[in-house]
């Protein structure tokens, strides 16, 4: 690329902060390579929340939505049978008390695995949620919302401590964190 003395040279790329490169005062000599390192851009974005009445709008359209029927399961069974009688199966499995599981699931009952695996885990946020949140945090520490949830990440609960404990203990836990992270923030 040719420069000129007084040039500026602009460069920007989605993802990365604009660099600009003024040649006022360098020598530039044509043979000379020049590697241009991008910083890369953080972007701000807001909170993204989940409301009730959506989540309720997501799992009825996910359980009512229309699956292909699987024949899987059906061939997997009239196989079986054909190995063995489903009568002597009968006497079988009521002298022993034991039945012979096909663990077969057809996409359907994999769909009512996963929103009942989304309904626990919904309902697990809501209560870490009412013990743990900005609000909280922020009431305890002084911090604006923005604040909060920094220090939040700085606080790192693991899930199943947020789940088990009960209010107190967590007040106890953020106000012990908070005299830590003041005490880095000073350093």
């Amino acid at each position: 690329m040719t420069v000129l003395k007084d040039d500026i040279l602009r460069i920007n790329a989605l993802g990365y902060e604009k660099e600009y490169i003024s040649f006022t005062d360098k020598k530039i000599n044509p043979a000379e390579i020049i590697i241009i390192k991008l910083k890369e851009k953080t972007y701000k974005i807001s909170n993204v929340n989940i409301y009730d009445e959506r989540w309720k709008d997501f799992v009825f359209e996910f359980t009512h939505s229309e699956i292909e029927e699987d024949k899987t399961k059906e061939r997997i069974e009239k196989w079986f049978y054909t190995l063995v009688d489903p009568k002597e199966l009968v006497l079988l499995t009521a002298s022993v008390s034991m039945g012979i599981p096909i663990n077969y699931k057809t996409k359907a009952d994999k769909q009512k695995i996963k929103v009942e695996k989304l309904k626990l885990i919904a309902a697990e946020n809501a209560i870490i949620e009412s013990k743990y949140n900005p609000e909280l945090v922020s009431e305890l520490t002084g911090f604006n919302k923005t604040e909060a949830i920094k220090f939040m990440r700085f606080c790192n609960f693991s899930r199943e401590y947020l789940l088990k404990a009960n209010d107190y203990d967590i007040i106890i836990s953020i106000n012990k964190k908070f005299e830590n992270y003041i005490k880095t923030k000073i350093r």
